[in-house]
């Protein structure tokens, strides 16, 4: 009896998930990104000394590796692959590889002008958000190495530029994964055996949320795609904390 009842309330709920709008789904995560924000802006204010604001850094840099690297990125599974695409919602239209970048990055609260970024190369995107300290080029380089290579600056979530490709690059004790449009949509696969960073001569990575000065600047909406600091300025607080 217990076993029937427990298969029935499973049912329901596969059914209650299966009906969901996946629309309505991403739009409540947007807004539930949006009170994280705030939640974790207030708790920086409220820290009384460096040391606990370190400790809500290091919070808020975990919460965007997530984001980025699992929770907004899924919806965006499946979305067509265009060389002009700029659907603003996944699976609506097509994307290119730039805006499926910088449309994930400004669903996440970065605050970017995605109209100006989706006008730039991945590079020119790269360059506009980070330092050049926490840019690093790979040309002509085996694609095991580049891997390996990649292990130097820890886990987290890149920005990597390929020759014909642009995505997020997911560094954690589990592997290597790439998730970027392809042929066949937007795909999340393993770094090693991806085609795209197997193949491509020039590898440009960019260490975008793993630095303080870019995590304070998400913390307090600051705008992204001026002029970044030259050095991983972590001393100079974002101005709005």
């Amino acid at each position: 009896m217990q076993k029937s009842l427990l298969f029935i309330v499973m049912c329901v709920l596969g059914c209650c998930y299966s009906c969901g709008d996946p629309k309505a789904e991403y739009n409540e995560l947007l807004q539930d990104i949006d009170v994280r924000n705030t939640d974790l802006l207030q708790s920086y204010r409220n820290a009384d000394n460096e040391s606990q604001q370190k400790i809500v850094v290091n919070k808020t840099r975990q919460y965007l590796t997530d984001l980025l690297g699992s929770k907004l990125s899924t919806y965006w599974y499946g979305t067509p692959l265009s060389a002009d695409g700029r659907t603003e919602l996944p699976r609506e239209s097509n994307t290119s590889p730039v805006n499926f970048v910088v449309t994930v990055l400004r669903d996440a609260n970065f605050n970017i002008d995605r109209n100006a970024l989706l006008q730039q190369t991945p590079n020119n995107v790269i360059q506009a958000l980070t330092a050049e300290a926490n840019i690093k080029r790979f040309e002509n380089e085996e694609a095991a190495t580049f891997i390996d290579r990649l292990h130097e600056w820890g886990s987290g979530v890149y920005l990597l530029a390929l020759d014909e490709t642009f995505g997020f690059l997911v560094v954690n004790a589990c592997g290597v994964r790439f998730i970027y449009p392809s042929k066949n949509g937007v795909k999340n696969e393993d770094a090693s055996l991806s085609i795209p960073v197997r193949e491509s001569r020039v590898r440009v990575l960019g260490d975008f949320i793993e630095t303080e000065w870019s995590v304070r600047k998400w913390l307090a909406g600051d705008a992204f795609g001026g002029k970044a600091p030259t050095t991983n300025d972590t001393a100079s607080p974002a101005k709005e904390l």
